[in-house]
């Protein structure tokens, strides 16, 4: 999120921010960092509550049809989120993170440098 802060300055402080993936208590750790380092006029997140991560393959495959098309349907929300926000910090060890990453960069033209790799590594850099 420092990065964010170094690369774009004032302009990313004091914007809404949105967490979204499948660990609930990351999600409210990393809102609470970005409310301090961020300074967001509000925080949301989307995540499945006090769940476990929402995404266990096999679980995934045993569920009914409809609850796979509503977890697909939840996913992708979160990618097309990312890929049109303005500003993003992602996991690279997150296959969703790194396609969105993919998405802002080759579709929706956002300079590389709007994207923060939350892992601490820069390795996002080198994925073109």
């Amino acid at each position: 999120m420092a990065q964010l802060v170094q690369r774009h300055g004032h302009v990313v402080l004091g914007l809404p921010c949105v967490g979204v993936g499948d660990d609930h208590q990351l999600a409210v750790h990393i809102g609470e960092r970005a409310e301090q380092v961020l300074r967001c006029s509000r925080v949301v997140l989307r995540t499945p509550g006090g769940r476990r991560a929402a995404h266990q393959q096999e679980q995934f495959n045993d569920r009914p049809l409809e609850e796979r098309c509503a977890a697909t349907s939840a996913i992708l929300a979160d990618m097309d989120l990312m890929a049109c926000a303005p500003y993003v910090v992602g996991m690279s060890i997150s296959n969703v993170a790194v396609v969105a990453f993919c998405a802002r960069s080759c579709v929706c033209y956002h300079d590389r440098s709007s994207y923060a790799d939350g892992t601490g590594e820069q390795a996002w850099s080198f994925w073109f």
